[in-house]
């Protein structure tokens, strides 16, 4: 079985090389995965990518 990667929005927009900012709008639909606090969310790493990516448009620049 395959681990869940989780990272935070400053590590997504790390790995993604998107501005954090963007990174945080276009996960504003997905729930931060369990055992996530208030001031440290936690994310999916396959749905956060999904998310940040599925978005079109003259958004996809921004990387």
């Amino acid at each position: 079985m395959m681990r869940q990667i989780q990272l935070t929005i400053t590590e997504l927009a790390g790995v993604t090389g998107m501005h954090r900012q963007t990174v945080s709008k276009r996960l504003q639909d997905i729930q931060p995965a369990p055992g996530s606090s208030s001031k440290r969310k936690l994310y999916d790493l396959k749905s956060a990518l999904s998310a940040i990516y599925s978005t079109g448009g003259s958004q996809n620049a921004e990387h």
